[in-house]
């Protein structure tokens, strides 16, 4: 499933890397007031939608969305469970002749625009986030196949938008993260065929579209921080590796160095004569020394406990993480390398 992605860009450039990736040119954004940049966008958030703007035209809109379709005959606003029932669409249902998407798959289908998904990987009774995103200069864009309806509740005046994100079977090479992952548009003629709905019907050149991405070396995956896991933190470095982040290991070390108390008093004779050598007039390495040793001595507690922390705000992502904590993940492996103690070194390259 896709359950959340990220899309941190201006509105300018999203029209600009629709423009430079996909050669499509943005006619008007609808709802431009209640788009915002976000980290860590989840279900009922609002997102860049790409759509016809009307069916007869080829004039492309973008509209601001809520995530979770709702369907046009609902009258209530349903609720947060019942609408996590619809922020995903299978392929093999949108297919099938009956059901919900029958209803929209003819007319109202839609593009929602990203930089990436999340998806956790499950590690016995932990859970680890990682990243996939489009490879390439500039970082492209990632598009996904979609489906959108609109609904009026009784009692209101407002028209609402909201759009659900079709998945297919996972390819061999994100297969390690989850069985299923969300259909990617690679290239505008996929996009344009997709977001023609001037003829109203569902067709087989349609059906085609709705497959497990397969451009070679389209797409990379790896861990993230797990902060990512509360809805509402934002934080850029959702989107790196986690041995990019800044709040990293070293970074605590460093930290901590300066607010050590003074040398042992109960240091042996010996050990302090080899102090004496090495300290310098005004007595700084005297003073770092045990700094060093304490630290050395309580690294790999806190390396262990790591895993087991939960994070210490909504936003901030400054708690330790080991400088190698990711390893490349090689595009012809399958599956994650069951011998490695730190799951979230790995980052791997997908065809």
């Amino acid at each position: 499933m896709c359950g959340r992605f990220a899309l941190s860009i201006s509105a300018e450039e999203v029209n600009a890397k629709l423009k430079q990736d996909m050669k499509l040119d943005v006619d008007s954004w609808l709802n431009a007031e209640e788009y915002r940049t976000n980290f860590n966008l989840a279900p009922q958030n609002r997102a860049a939608v790409l759509r016809r703007i009307n069916p007869q035209e080829n004039r492309l809109g973008i509209d601001c969305m809520k995530w979770g379709l709702v369907p046009h005959w609902t009258e209530s606003p349903p609720t947060h469970g019942s609408l996590l029932n619809t922020i995903n669409a299978r392929d093999d249902k949108v297919v099938a002749p009956r059901g919900l998407w029958n209803t929209v798959k003819g007319k109202k289908r839609c593009v929602i625009l990203c930089e990436g998904f999340f998806e956790w990987l499950n590690k016995g009774k932990d859970k680890i986030p990682h990243f996939t995103k489009r490879t390439g200069a500039g970082d492209p864009l990632m598009c996904l196949a979609g489906l959108w309806d609109s609904v009026t509740y009784q009692g209101s005046t407002e028209e609402l938008h909201t759009f659900t994100i079709i998945t297919t079977t996972s390819n061999q090479y994100l297969s390690f993260l989850h069985d299923r992952m969300p259909v990617i548009l690679a290239d505008e003629e996929s996009i344009t065929t997709w977001l023609d709905t001037s003829s109203g019907q569902w067709s087989d050149n349609l059906a085609k579209l709705l497959k497990p991405f397969d451009l070679p070396d389209g797409l990379v995956s790896y861990p993230v921080p797990k902060e990512v896991g509360k809805v509402g933190n934002q934080s850029p470095d959702f989107l790196k590796p986690i041995s990019q982040r800044k709040g990293n290991i070293m970074s605590f070390f460093n930290r901590q160095a300066p607010a050590q108390g003074p040398p042992s008093v109960k240091a042996s004779s010996s050990t302090q004569m080899k102090k004496e050598e090495r300290q310098g007039p005004d007595g700084v390495a005297d003073r770092l020394r045990p700094v060093a040793d304490d630290l050395h001595d309580n690294q790999q507690a806190i390396i262990k406990d790591e895993e087991h922390k939960q994070p210490a705000s909504s936003s901030s992502v400054s708690s330790p993480t080991p400088t190698n904590s990711l390893m490349k993940r090689v595009a012809g492996s399958a599956e994650p390398d069951q011998s490695s103690t730190h799951l979230d070194k790995r980052a791997r390259k997908i065809t």
